[in-house]
C-alpha cells in the first residue's frame, strides 16, 4: 500500500474516532491513540467523584476552660504546630494545684505518723504509753524480788501464808499492768497503722485523680494553652465557638481536615463496576480546571452500592499522589478509570 494511501486511512480513523468520542456520553468510553502507523485503543470506565478526606480529627477539650481567642478562621490552611484556639485554663490549673496540695499534704501525714509511731516512737502519747511501761516493768520487777524473799521467810515460819499468797498477788496484780500497758501501745500502733493504710489509699486514688487530669492536657493537639494543629498540612472547619464562651466536652472546638488524606470517592454505575480492576490507573479531571489532568489508583471498591437519584452506583475510592494542591475537600471531578 503507498504512503499517500496509508495516510488517507489512518486520517479517516481518527476522523471517526473523534466523531463518535466527541458525540457519545457513555461511562464506558474508548479513546484512540495513533503510533507509528497503527491503531491502539484504550477503554476507560467514566465517572463522577468529591475530593474527601479520610482523616478528620474533632477536636475536644473535656476540663475546665473559656475560649480566649480564637486564630484560625473557617476553611484556613494550617500547618503543624500552628496555632489555632488560645484558651483561658486558670481554673483547671487552680484545680491541678490544690490537687497537689493535698497529696502533699497526705504525703506529709503519712510520713509524720509513720515516724512518730511506727519507727521512732516520738509521739506524745506513745511516748508517754512507754515512760508508763518502763514505770511498771521496774515496779513488776521490784515485787518479784519481793515475793522471792517472802518465799524463802515463809518456808522457814517468817510469815504465814496469807502473807505469802498477799505478796504473789502483788506480783500478779504489777505484771498485769505491764501487760495492760503492752496492749495499749499495740493497740495505738494498730490504729495509726491502720491510719497510714487508710491515708494511703487515699493518697493513691488523689495520685489517679491528679494523672487523669495532666492527662488530659497531655494530647498532640494541646501545647500548654493553646489548641494547635498536629497535622502537617490541615484545614480548620466547624469551629464551634467564639472568644468568651465556656468550652463543654459534649461540643467539639473545631473539627481538623487532614489534607494528606484526600481521597476521590467517585460513583461507578453498576453496569460498568464489572470493568473496574483494584490499583488501576484513573484519570482525574476538576471541574474547577478541566485542562488539568492529575494521577491517580484505585484504593478501594465498595462491596456495597448505594442508589444516587435513582440510579445505583457503586462507590470507588481513588488515591492521588500530587495535585499541586490545585484538589481542596469538595472539589467535583470527572474519573475516567483505565480497564
Amino acid at each position: 500500500m503507498s504512503t499517500i494511501k496509508r495516510r488517507i486511512i489512518l486520517a479517516l480513523v481518527v476522523a471517526l474516532t473523534m466523531s463518535v468520542s466527541g458525540c457519545g456520553t457513555n461511562n464506558a468510553a474508548k479513546s484512540v491513540t495513533v503510533k507509528s502507523g497503527t491503531v491502539k485503543s484504550t477503554k476507560t470506565v467514566d465517572g463522577f467523584g468529591v475530593v474527601k478526606a479520610t482523616d478528620i480529627k474533632n477536636i475536644t477539650v473535656d476540663f475546665p476552660a473559656a475560649v480566649k481567642t480564637i486564630n484560625v478562621v473557617e476553611g484556613q490552611k494550617v500547618k503543624n504546630q500552628d496555632s489555632l484556639v488560645t484558651l483561658n485554663l486558670t481554673e483547671f490549673e487552680d484545680q491541678i494545684k490544690s490537687k497537689e496540695m493535698s497529696i502533699s499534704s497526705e504525703s506529709h501525714d503519712i510520713e509524720e505518723i509513720q515516724n512518730d509511731y511506727l519507727n521512732t516512737s516520738n509521739a506524745p502519747d506513745l511516748q508517754k504509753l512507754l515512760n508508763d511501761l518502763k514505770n511498771a516493768q521496774d515496779l513488776y520487777n521490784q515485787v518479784q524480788s519481793e515475793y522471792a524473799a517472802q518465799q524463802t521467810l515463809f518456808k522457814s515460819g517468817g510469815i504465814s501464808k496469807y502473807d505469802l499468797d498477799q505478796s504473789k498477788k502483788t506480783v500478779d496484780a504489777k505484771r498485769n499492768d505491764v501487760e495492760d500497758i503492752k496492749s495499749s501501745i499495740d493497740t495505738l500502733k494498730y490504729e495509726k497503722q491502720q491510719t497510714v493504710d487508710s491515708k494511703k489509699a487515699d493518697l493513691a486514688i488523689l495520685q489517679s485523680d491528679l494523672a487523669v487530669m495532666k492527662d488530659k492536657l497531655n494530647k498532640s493537639y494541646i501545647k500548654g494553652s493553646d489548641i494547635i494543629s498536629n497535622v502537617n498540612h490541615g484545614i480548620v472547619y466547624d469551629i464551634g465557638y467564639v472568644p468568651g464562651d465556656i468550652v463543654s466536652p459534649d461540643k467539639k472546638v473545631l473539627s481538623l481536615l487532614n489534607l494528606d488524606s484526600l481521597i476521590v470517592e467517585a460513583n461507578i454505575p453498576e453496569e460498568f463496576i464489572k470493568s473496574v480492576k483494584m490499583s488501576a490507573d484513573v484519570d482525574i479531571i476538576p471541574q474547577a480546571d478541566k485542562s488539568k489532568t492529575i494521577k491517580g489508583k484505585v484504593i478501594r471498591i465498595s462491596d456495597r452500592a448505594v442508589v444516587n437519584n435513582g440510579e445505583t452506583d457503586v462507590p470507588v475510592d481513588i488515591s492521588f499522589n500530587n495535585s499541586d494542591g490545585f484538589l481542596l475537600p469538595g472539589f467535583n471531578v470527572d474519573v475516567k478509570i483505565n480497564q
